[in-house]
């Protein structure tokens, strides 16, 4: 992985998987990592990239071009740290890094949305429900096709074009997921692992689909990024694996 900043005591990098919006693994440091005079930072991985990103009021990446810049993932990992600049900052200056869990307030839960941005949400839900099924229609036609052969579909979920932070130059992918054919899929399943707080528009435990559920529980997406999701993309590839 390429770094574009020098790391001398990587035991003061405390990684994290997808969370608080940042799509993708990210680091929490405290300045004991990096040689005396680096500024404080949050690192993050972008594909092949290790990237830093200067934790105050206008966040930029080390050494970063114009292009990164405009990144969807910058774009995120921004907000996050704007967001959260002052518990990085203790947490840089020897904090216990377990304090940024204390940070879930500064993102609003589903309940705490309004009747208006659940109602985007569960459109949005009822949409992946579509997609979803698509899928495994998709898959079971491939199935009986190549009855020997593993099935991955890659699901990509985009910025809306309307958004204001869209960008030309950029994909503009939000996050990805990547689905295995499930011989025991059940579109009538609920996976609301939440359902004495996330209610329909009647007050019942509202029904999410298992991409749905995905989507808000497993890419570190928050639920107000969920309401500025466009377009979705499906790739489902056949792979072929030989023995010699």
């Amino acid at each position: 992985m390429k770094k574009l900043i020098a790391i001398v005591n990587p035991e003061h990098l405390n990684e994290h998987g997808n969370y608080f919006g940042i799509p993708t693994n990210f680091w929490v440091a405290n300045k004991e990592a990096f040689p005396e005079g680096t500024p404080p930072v949050l690192l993050y991985q972008d594909g092949e990239d290790l990237k830093a990103v200067t934790i105050c009021d206008n966040p930029r990446i080390v050494d970063g071009t114009d292009y990164d810049h405009t990144a969807m993932y910058f774009k995120l990992v921004r907000r996050t740290v704007l967001r959260l600049k002052d518990k990085l900052l203790r947490i840089w200056e020897g904090a216990d890094d377990n304090t940024i869990y204390k940070g879930s307030d500064k993102f609003p839960n589903y309940w705490e949305m309004t009747r208006e941005q659940r109602q985007i949400l569960l459109r949005l839900n009822a949409k992946l429900l579509d997609v979803e099924k698509s899928i495994y229609e998709r898959c079971e036609e491939l199935r009986k096709e190549h009855p020997d052969k593993c099935l991955l579909g890659r699901i990509n979920f985009l910025l809306d074009e309307k958004d204001p932070e869209w960008a030309d130059e950029d994909d503009n992918i939000m996050a990805t997921l990547c689905h295995h054919h499930r011989k025991d899929y059940d579109p009538s399943e609920s996976w609301n692992d939440a359902p004495h707080l996330m209610k329909d528009e009647k007050g019942k435990p509202a029904h999410f689909c298992w991409l749905f559920h995905e989507l808000y529980d497993h890419t570190g997406l928050v639920w107000e990024d969920l309401l500025r999701v466009g377009q979705i993309t499906v790739t489902i590839k056949v792979y072929y694996n030989y023995e010699f």
